[in-house]
């Protein structure tokens, strides 16, 4: 038996062009690309910046004028606190985004981060700084997957 094939028209952009007129470009500039690409990006140095902080963040506090008396178990808790709060924000920027989309999720996840750098730069006591790091944590956690996923919609599918 033979099998019947049979040709669908396919419909091309010359066939809607009126004689004359050239086709729109839709597919948006590189250079916009990397623009956006860019900017958006610049959150995830920021939480590279954070991650590395408390290198700096231990030795100052240790120091005599400091005004913090911290032991070792005091500074492993402000490193480990970011870590375990990036980890639960990664865990729920699945659910914020499915939830609210990804515009609100960054936006979350950014109010997050500067709420806690303002609550580490601000502080004289511990408590206060173990929760500025879990919040700056917490934001890294939700901004990493949110931007990853945010860049898709804006890149040209030929790149």
């Amino acid at each position: 038996m033979e099998a019947v094939t049979q040709e669908l028209p396919t419909a091309t952009l010359s066939d809607s062009l009126v004689p004359g007129q050239k086709p729109e470009n839709k597919s948006r500039p590189i250079f916009a690309q990397a623009i956006m690409a860019t900017l958006v990006y610049i959150t995830a140095i920021c939480n590279g910046l954070t991650s590395g902080y408390s290198a700096v963040l231990l030795p100052q506090l240790r120091a005599n004028n400091s005004g913090f008396e911290i032991n070792e178990e005091g500074e492993s808790w402000i490193v480990s606190i970011y870590i375990g709060s990036t980890s639960v924000g990664c865990l729920l920027s699945g659910v914020l985004m499915h939830l609210w989309g990804r515009k609100p999720a960054v936006q979350i996840a950014v109010s997050c981060v500067c709420t806690g750098w303002l609550l580490i730069a601000i502080t004289s006591t511990y408590p206060v700084m173990l929760l500025g790091r879990a919040l700056g944590g917490f934001g890294k956690g939700i901004c990493t997957p949110a931007v990853t996923v945010s860049l898709e919609p804006m890149q040209s599918k030929h790149l």
